[in-house]
């Protein structure tokens, strides 16, 4: 799968924004930083569950993530952000609707 994602330039970019070295394989580059970045968060909150892990993570890097279980679900995101003015959320169906499309991330203004 990484020889896959390495031929992304979205993976290239990221691994660039994330100030990784240059590699043959961007994408392994990437998941080192991660799985180094929520070890220290697991320590540092000593969390004893995934979901403490999650709750953790997402408050330590300023995120939210958003599950989607039904297209009423989808709908509910969509609804919620752009009654918010993020307008990036205004696709969200299309951006999810590949074969392959099993998340996104979007930068909130």
């Amino acid at each position: 799968m990484s020889g896959r994602l390495d031929s992304k330039p979205q993976i290239w970019t990221l691994a660039a924004d994330l100030d990784l070295s240059v590699s043959e394989s961007p994408s392994r580059s990437i998941l080192n930083f991660v799985t180094g970045r929520v070890r220290q968060i697991a320590r540092k909150f000593r969390c004893k569950s995934l979901n403490e892990l999650l709750a953790a993570t997402a408050g330590e890097v300023e995120t939210t993530f958003e599950e989607v279980r039904s297209n009423t679900d989808l709908e509910d995101v969509r609804s919620n952000y752009t009654n918010k003015g993020e307008k990036a959320f205004a696709n969200l169906e299309e951006e999810l609707s590949g074969s392959e499309d099993y998340a996104i991330t979007i930068r909130r203004v």
